[in-house]
């Protein structure tokens, strides 16, 4: 497990913390609990300003309870206690405990609106920190990015228009109220130079990632646009041979790239199978949006049963909203409307304002 506490030193002896001003956090770790028990622990330990004021306190704001991404008050006190306890080499005393409970709050967000979350920061009291978990998956009320995609598109380019928006708004709120906010995104640092300038480019914001010694989305984001280009062209076999090719500690994620060059070409007998082999591979592994890539693989290859199988699996776990409206199509293509039902009610609970769930809803 990564040393939160000391990167997070490390990160913050660069910089003079403040309140009033915000900083984006980049990490896709999914240890979440344990890093922000660890920043709970710095700020505890820390002061803020030329002044040295003390942090009076620490919100925790964590997506809606529906979303399964849910961090509740005693794991983030665990956690905080794990992290005191490392960083002390002794067992917390039951007053120090008590201390720590009184310190950190756990807050759910009614919904991933981003008006929900600036609705929840602005309960902050003055003089105090908030850290939001999973702050990417928050998207604007709209629920539409009107930028167009890039070719090949990243997943980054997704979340980043939202999460700059839901960061200049928030900004706002942390300098009105005089607290400093930490926006977790849960992902990993942007990778094309355009969206690394544009979560930079924030006023009021600053930015920093985790370091890794093997960054998987780094490499990727420096292969696709080839393996897109071979694929494109009926050198699939050349596009896999380069995965191959790629260091042993991407082992895991291979079997994986290759399936979702699938999704561009027209699927044919020798894809079918190569689907079968490779789905037996990583199904084991496989989170739900992967699952969800894989269902929609198996409905390209008319493989409905497979493919009705995996979104099955994939719904609890679907937390973005653009992963939602895909899996609410592919239900509907599939035949399975009672699935559909279920995601897009899903869909309206997680984000409210937004109107394509409504949309899929009247096209049932």
């Amino acid at each position: 497990m990564a040393d939160y506490f000391g990167q997070f030193v490390e990160i913050y002896r660069q910089t003079t913390l403040e309140f009033g001003v915000a900083d984006i956090f980049a990490d896709d770790s999914l240890d979440i609990a344990e890093r922000v028990g660890s920043f709970v622990l710095l700020m505890n330990q820390a002061t803020l300003g030329k002044e040295g004021n003390h942090v009076n306190s620490v919100l925790v704001v964590t997506p809606p309870i529906e979303s399964t991404l849910v961090f509740d008050q005693l794991e983030i006190e665990r956690t905080t206690r794990a992290a005191a306890e490392s960083l002390f080499k002794r067992a917390i005393s039951e007053q120090e405990q008590n201390w720590l409970s009184k310190f950190v709050t756990v807050f759910h967000t009614k919904s991933l609106g981003i008006s929900s979350l600036i609705e929840a920061l602005r309960s902050v009291p003055e003089g105090s920190v908030a850290i939001v978990i999973c702050a990417a998956l928050y998207r604007m009320d709209s629920g539409q990015n009107t930028t167009s995609l890039p070719s090949p598109p990243l997943p980054e380019d997704i979340w980043i228009p939202h999460l700059c928006d839901l960061a200049a708004r928030s900004v706002a709120v942390a300098k009105e109220r005089k607290f400093y906010l930490l926006l977790d995104t849960g992902e990993s640092a942007p990778q094309r130079p355009e969206n690394y300038k544009r979560i930079t480019a924030i006023q009021g914001c600053g930015f920093f990632a985790m370091q890794r010694e093997y960054d998987s989305e780094k490499l990727i984001a420096g292969h696709i646009a080839n393996w897109k280009s071979l694929t494109e062209n009926g050198q699939l076999g050349s596009a896999f041979a380069s995965i191959d090719a790629l260091p042993a500690w991407m082992d895991s994620h291979k079997s994986f790239l290759k399936l979702q060059l699938m999704e561009s070409i027209v699927p044919d007998e020798e894809i079918l199978r190569l689907l079968h082999e490779e789905e037996s591979n990583i199904r084991s592994k496989a989170d739900a949006r992967a699952k969800l890539k894989l269902a929609r693989i198996a409905e390209r290859s008319n493989d409905d049963q497979l493919s009705a199988e995996l979104l099955t699996s994939a719904i609890d776990g679907l937390t973005s909203a653009e992963d939602l409206l895909l899996a609410a199509d592919l239900a509907k293509k599939l035949g399975e409307f009672m699935l559909a039902e279920q995601i897009i009610g899903r869909g309206e609970n997680l984000f409210p304002h937004s109107s394509s769930f409504l949309d899929q809803r009247l096209r049932l």
